[in-house]
Order: structure tokens, then C-alpha cells, then sequence
């Protein structure tokens, strides 16, 4: 993930995100919620930056897709 100098909160949570998915491989219900309210929280404060991209699906195709360029979350052309 990049550095969201303009947003501090976002990249801290970010980290620490990363962190608590990496250190537990079965979480219980309580530490699952502590990572879906950090999600939420990134989701909706981010200040997104959507970026149009295009994926190889195979050789011979490819799909266009949209993200946030700071927090990652995909988006569908519809919602943008």
C-alpha cells in the first residue's frame, strides 16, 4: 500500500491492519470485528484517489478495473 502522507490516520490504520491479519491465522469473533471496524473506518475515511487499471484474465483478455490508489478498495464503473 502506498503512503497517504495527506492521511496519516488511513496509512497508520493500514499498517496496523496489516500487522493483526499477518499475526493470527484463526481469529475469534471479538479480533475479527476489531479488523472489519478498521476496514470500515479506512473505507469510509479515505479521501480516494480512484485509478482505472486493466488485468490480464488470460493471454487473450483482459478486464478494466478501479481502485483507490491510497487504500486499495475496488470499485465497480457503476458506483464511481
Amino acid at each position: 500500500m502506498g503512503h497517504n502522507t495527506d492521511e496519516p490516520d488511513i496509512e497508520s490504520i493500514q499498517t496496523a491492519l496489516r500487522y493483526l491479519k499477518a499475526l493470527v491465522q484463526n481469529p475469534n469473533e471479538e479480533y475479527s470485528n476489531i479488523c472489519k471496524l478498521m476496514e470500515e473506518y479506512i473505507i469510509h475515511n479515505c479521501k480516494h484517489n480512484i485509478v482505472e487499471d486493466s488485468i490480464d484474465i488470460t493471454p487473450d483478455t483482459s478486464r478494466t478495473i478501479f481502485y483507490c490508489s491510497k487504500c486499495m478498495k475496488s470499485f465497480e464503473k457503476k458506483s464511481i
